[in-house]
């Protein structure tokens, strides 16, 4: 390795329609390792206990929304917003408090009101419907195929193959962590500095993103990351795809790895993908990459990569654009970690240089359980660790459940350098641009502690969004140095493609969100003045209202708007020096998020220049910096609704788990594909078994 200078979910988905029953406790039998372990299964969360959030009757009027101009009207942009989510179209000042000036800042505004669509788009059991309609531009060729190949054979495509091409299109590596915690890597923290070497070193010799935000839980950001564009414009804005849920990733998006795919890029990916698997259609490799190894839900057990909810089954799937099959490789039950470094350095080792490399590594670390289903209760085995870094993590880090985080970091950590000697081994380490980054906070049930910040993973407090990226890379003219421009996890996928040289124009049905910062990396401009964190609206299935129940953010360069509840746990400063209750419980089924939070839902105003963590909520204050900042950031609510895209009504299947028994246990896209709505229209793998 070149010297580095050392200068640091359970994912639930809201029940849609219909709510599953809460299965009682049941016994299955273990995994292929030893078929006579029976294991008592982990319960599975349902919908019931959030029901009290859909079960509130929305009021007609409107609590707390905007200040009047005078004693007989409003804001005309405030008014607007209004009538999109109240039945109450006419404001008169007894029914708002003084909370915004008046609408001189926006005179003769109009915002024409998004389109409702004639009928609720669905997904029929064992089918795939067309979340929009796009036209299709060619039909899939049919190939037959007995198994997926892992790494394509590289043809050269620059020049004949006998010498390396030489092109200005570099190599990325996209190494995305899930659920790290705001303050684990060592440029920002002393805590856990001594388990991330490399990440801190690539990170002071590359760009530090500091004012970075993913998304409150994992599959909206995902689906953000890979699209450049906001949850609400690509309708994954509530809500996280579950195992037995007919819904993912629109087919209509237009994805990362298609457009560098189109320019001669190989792509690849592996680890998670939770943007819906359902049907084929949906699988990473029917989206762009043309290989994938790795889990289609948002959490595995580490080691038998089974799924912690139907721990019966095991979710590991490899897969090609030809077809996909459960994994069953010798190094299947490797710790996953290890497992997909291993085949990072395999796809880096056999790439042909004549073509540029995109490889996505989504790595299940630093996602809990740190155990695995009946075995390792006891988390990471020490002998995995350097008996230095133990000592320390067993000395220093607070709390049994953050010392297993703190492991599984320092594996993570080990895992970069080894692929960053690869990219120097390989000889295009001069030509590759590493990024790193998590999808959201850390959630405190985890051992995921983001304080000073405060909030955790399913909340849009800063803690729950505000997160650590960096880009390395030896082509970076200013590299050394930290970025305090605004920077949403939506806009690695324009600056990607800057970096790549590639000039991408997207329809008008799919503008992107997301906006390239090479220029603000360089100084010479802002290239994002304000930010859409999440706004719950336009969803099929639920009735959300933000001025009653559906939470919002949205933020300037220094003030930050927000709707959301005010919850004791979602909201709190999670300190790394004290200890939770239980602990020590490394198998718990609690988890962060969306739905789980509860309490009074407030309206809050926070100065984020002068109050980074959130301490003074100014909302009432009636100071005109206030009441303007205010007025500023409802008007931008509006051009953020005109891009929303309704979140579909969801089909929970009866049909995943009996498949899944009919398939040996292993978790596969269920659809029919002899019945697929756009079978004809888009390309995808065929099962071989």
């Amino acid at each position: 390795m070149k010297p580095l200078n050392n200068k640091d979910n359970k994912n639930f988905t809201i029940s849609y329609g219909s709510i599953p029953h809460e299965p009682e406790v049941e016994k299955v039998v273990g995994d292929d390792d030893d078929p006579n372990e029976v294991i008592p299964t982990r319960s599975r969360f349902t919908s019931a206990a959030i029901g009290i959030f859909v079960s509130i009757v929305l009021m007609s009027g409107v609590f707390m929304v905007a200040n009047y101009e005078k004693s007989t009207g409003v804001s005309s942009q405030v008014n607007w917003l209004i009538s999109q989510f109240s039945s109450t179209t006419i404001v008169t000042p007894s029914t708002l408090p003084a909370v915004v000036p008046g609408s001189s800042m926006l005179p003769g505004l109009s915002v024409p009101t998004p389109p409702v669509p004639s009928d609720t788009p669905t997904i029929k059991p064992t089918t795939v419907s067309q979340y929009k309609s796009p036209s299709p531009t060619k039909k899939p060729t049919k190939r037959p195929s007995k198994s997926p190949t892992y790494k394509p054979s590289h043809e050269p495509t620059v020049n004949d193959g006998n010498v390396a091409a030489d092109t200005t299109s570099p190599h990325f590596v996209l190494i995305v962590a899930d659920d790290l915690s705001w303050n684990s890597i060592g440029y920002t923290s002393e805590e856990l500095s001594f388990v991330t070497p490399t990440l801190t070193s690539l990170a002071q010799e590359g760009i530090i993103m500091n004012n970075f935000y993913g998304q409150e839980v994992c599959s909206p950001a995902r689906g953000s990351l890979l699209t450049g564009r906001y949850p609400l414009s690509i309708g994954m804005q509530y809500g996280m795809v579950a195992a037995t849920v007919e819904w993912g990733m629109p087919l209509d998006e237009v994805t990362l790895p298609e457009v560098l795919k189109d320019n001669g890029y190989k792509t690849h990916m592996l680890g998670k993908w939770h943007l819906g698997y359902f049907s084929p259609l949906f699988l990473p490799t029917a989206r762009g990459f043309d290989d994938w190894i790795g889990y289609a839900n948002g959490e595995n057990y580490y080691w038998s990569k089974r799924s912690p909810d139907y721990p019966e089954f095991s979710d590991f799937i490899i897969s090609d654009t030809d077809c996909y099959k459960p994994y069953d490789g010798d190094d299947k039950h490797d710790y996953s970690t290890i497992f997909y470094t291993d085949k990072a350095i395999e796809i880096i080792d056999e790439h042909s240089t004549a073509d540029p490399l995109f490889l996505y590594l989504a790595y299940q670390a630093v996602h809990d359980p740190f155990v695995d289903h009946g075995k390792f209760k006891h988390g990471i085995p020490d002998e995995m660790i350097d008996s230095d870094v133990l000592t320390v993590i067993n000395n220093k880090v607070v709390g049994r459940t953050r010392q297993e985080y703190a492991k599984s970091l320092y594996l993570l950590d080990q895992g970069v350098e080894k692929i960053y000697n690869a990219l120097d081994e390989k000889g295009i380490l001069d030509t590759t641009y590493i990024i790193f980054m998590s999808d959201n906070g850390g959630c405190w049930y985890g051992g995921g502690k983001n304080a000073p910040l405060r909030g955790s993973k399913g909340s849009l407090f800063e803690g729950g969004t505000k997160v650590d990226s960096f880009i390395y890379g030896s082509k970076l003219i200013n590299s050394g140095t930290v970025y305090d421009g605004l920077m949403h996890i939506s806009d690695w996928f324009p600056t990607i493609l800057a970096l790549a040289n590639i000039d991408y124009e997207p329809d008008d049905e799919h503008s992107l969100d997301g906006v390239n910062h090479i220029d603000g990396w360089q100084g010479s401009k802002t290239p994002r003045s304000s930010m859409l964190y999440n706004m719950y609206v336009d969803l099929t299935d639920y009735t959300f209202n933000i001025w009653t129940n559906g939470s919002l953010a949205v933020r300037d360069s220094r003030f930050k708007l927000m709707h959301t509840y005010d919850d004791s746990d979602y909201g709190a400063w999670n300190k790394i020096d004290e200890e939770d209750d239980e602990d020590d419980d490394l198998d718990s089924d609690d988890r962060c998020a969306q739905q789980f939070l509860t309490g009074t839902f407030t309206y809050w105003l926070f100065d984020l220049q002068n109050d980074p963590f959130e301490t003074t909520n100014l909302y009432d204050s009636d100071e005109n910096v206030y009441t303007m900042a205010k007025e500023k950031l409802y008007s931008l609510l509006p051009n953020y609704l005109e891009k929303a895209t309704t979140k579909i009504g969801l089909s929970w299947s009866d049909r995943a788990e009996k498949f899944w028994h009919t398939e040996g246990n292993n978790i596969l896209p269920w659809a029919d594909t002899s019945n697929l709505v756009n079978g004809d229209n888009y390309d995808y793998p065929e099962y071989c078994p």
